[in-house]
């Protein structure tokens, strides 16, 4: 279970400001130093998916596969509650499924970056192609359909996650959004 973004940070869409990448590990040990949270996965282990959800003692936001981390890797095994309480101790919340989607894949800037074009709603969150998002197996595939061998090699692919903001910017200047973790948005 990981998370994304919250409201109110450099990345504009639609009227909507969002950190323009995942939350990092050391963004998200602030809020634990000032909080004194112990979240979930650091009391029970963090949820993987392997055949099936599995729980995996030692992994939590700090140790995303039962190793310390880098600063700059995205904080994962958060629950959705632990995920609201961050944006609220930032003075901010979640974004809404429709939000997320919206800046996810609509471009709202008025001067989108070269190979953006306002009010254009793309197939996937870095363009027309999903070269360049960290994505594992077949999530650039639509379900149902055979995977496309002109993608295998312009996904970015390997074990892991890569640290924030390290994918191509995609969707009104946004890092992230097409895969490398999971996200949290609020069905508000």
């Amino acid at each position: 279970m990981l998370f994304l973004m919250l409201i109110n940070h450099p990345a504009v869409a639609n009227g909507l400001r969002m950190d323009k990448t995942e939350i990092s590990i050391a963004a998200f040990a602030e809020f634990v130093a000032a909080t004194g949270m112990r979240t979930k996965a650091e009391r029970d282990g963090g949820m993987v998916y392997e055949a099936g959800w599995m729980t995996k003692p030692g992994w939590n936001w700090r140790s995303p596969y039962g190793m310390p981390a880098a600063p700059d890797e995205p904080a994962v095994h958060i629950t959705f509650d632990e995920a609201a309480s961050y944006c609220r101790w930032r003075g901010q919340r979640l974004p809404t499924r429709a939000e997320w989607i919206d800046a996810g894949y609509t471009e709202r800037r008025r001067h989108p970056a070269a190979g953006f074009v306002t009010g254009t709603t793309y197939r996937y969150p870095t363009g027309d192609t999903p070269a360049g998002a960290h994505c594992l197996d077949d999530c650039a595939v639509p379900a149902g359909q055979p995977i496309n061998p002109a993608y295998q090699k312009v996904l970015l692919r390997g074990a892991g996650h890569l640290p924030v903001g390290r994918t191509r910017d995609g969707v009104n200047g946004l890092f992230d959004m097409g895969a490398n973790v999971w996200e949290w948005a609020s069905l508000g």
